[in-house]
């Protein structure tokens, strides 16, 4: 029985490519993966708000804003008159499944296309209904 080195040379570089590909191929996800990423980076007027279905009065939220940066930090204007699952500031990432504020709040991106942003995350509390909170975005 003879050895062969040829195949085991193809096998190493067939190996050693794939091995390649995979590590170069990883990071490839077309955006949106980072707070970086200019999709979400810019001031976000509110603009419709639901809880669990009822719409909200557009002057309930009247100036509610968040400006997402490029370095991966978010802040709020007029926060205290509308809920909110984040503070006043912080940090966020997003995985374009979820925007995750200060590293423990996620919300579900509903969407997000254009100009325009939806968010949804839901609130339980022990023996109360689960309350789902939708809110969208416009660029400002």
């Amino acid at each position: 029985m003879k050895f062969n080195y040829m195949r085991v040379a193809m096998f190493f570089v067939l190996l050693l490519s794939v091995a390649t590909f995979t590590t170069s191929c990883s990071s490839f996800g077309g955006g949106g993966d980072t707070p970086t990423d200019a999709a979400y980076v810019g001031d976000w007027k509110l603009v419709k708000a639901t809880f669990t279905g009822e719409v909200a009065e557009p002057a309930d939220f009247a100036g509610f804003s968040i400006a997402l940066n490029s370095a991966g930090t978010y802040v709020l204007t007029n926060p205290t008159t509308f809920p909110s699952p984040t503070g006043v500031a912080g940090t966020y990432q997003s995985d374009n499944s979820f925007i995750i504020f200060d590293t423990n709040v996620s919300v579900n991106l509903v969407s997000l296309s254009g100009n325009t942003m939806v968010w949804e995350w839901q609130v339980s509390q022990p023996g109360k209904i689960t309350a789902t909170y939708r809110y969208t975005f416009e660029r400002m």
